[in-house]
């Protein structure tokens, strides 16, 4: 799978190099100018914007739950590896088995907050449409630097409301107030800022 993934990201990363490449190529015949980003020379509209913000997100929080968790990952690896060897002793399986619950609620929950990080990009997107996308996160990163425990702790708020889903309320009725909420608390911090 690893080897999988890695070619489909190379190829990806070579793939936006040549577009890149020719959209420089096609514009230096006519302007002449070295620092132009891609992004101005193919003049996003901003639903396409929107995409690559949406898409920006999905990558950025799930590299912040694989750098909190990586420890985590690592304490279990190293059970596994000395359960398979020669055995292990009951002392170090409890041991090992405590410090990878440690590091794991202690990755999740530090992960959820810094993930917050990136919760304002709709919005901040929204507000100044005349932004770039990088001016868009920055303006996201800005806005809750703050207030990224508020938003995780709006989010703990609708845990409740999530869970009675499985059991009693349809999820369409649940999505719309929390996406409002969210949507409500995002421009909040961002008109404050």
């Amino acid at each position: 799978y690893y080897a999988l993934f890695s070619v489909a990201v190379t190829i990806c990363f070579c793939f936006y190099q040549l577009v890149v490449y020719c959209l420089r190529r096609y514009y230096l015949l006519t302007v002449m100018d070295k620092n132009v980003s891609p992004f101005v020379l193919m003049k996003i509209s901003f639903q396409l914007k929107i995409i690559y913000i949406h898409l920006y997100g999905i990558v950025m929080r799930l590299l912040t739950f694989a750098f909190y968790l990586a420890p985590s990952a690592v304490v279990l690896v190293v059970t596994f590896f000395c359960l398979r060897g020669n055995g292990i002793y009951a002392v170090l399986f409890i041991m090992l088995a405590l410090l990878f619950a440690i590091l794991f609620t202690g990755g999740l929950c530090f992960a959820q907050v810094a993930v917050q990080r990136y919760a304002c990009l709709d919005e901040a997107l929204i507000l100044n449409p005349e932004f770039s996308v990088r001016g868009a996160i920055a303006k996201s990163r800005l806005a809750a630097k703050g207030s990224s425990f508020d938003f995780w702790k709006l989010k703990l708020w609708f845990t409740g409301w999530f869970a009675m889903c499985v059991l009693l309320l349809p999820l369409f009725f649940v999505l719309p107030y929390y996406r409002g909420s969210f949507a409500a608390k995002a421009q909040a911090v961002l008109l404050n800022r």
